[in-house]
């Protein structure tokens, strides 16, 4: 992913604290593969971590939480 789709995506969460699903990302027009594509690559190089409790992240960043924590459904 892009850094250009990473920032589209937190300044999208940014200007709209509160996105009460993933589908309110998509309907701002960002693609849902890309918003599933960022949670993947923090998966991958091991910044985020889910299991059957939620999730952590070892080295917190808070925008990339802020996202976790305010679209629902993210967390498995």
């Amino acid at each position: 992913m892009s850094n250009d789709h990473q920032a589209t995506i937190l300044k999208y969460i940014a200007d709209h604290p509160i996105v009460e699903r993933r589908s309110d990302l998509t309907a701002a027009g960002i693609p849902p593969d890309l918003i599933g594509g960022l949670l993947d690559e923090l998966v991958a190089c091991g910044e985020l971590v889910v299991d059957g409790t939620g999730f952590r992240m070892p080295h917190p960043d808070i925008a990339i939480l802020r996202v976790l924590w305010s679209v629902k459904g993210t967390q498995k």
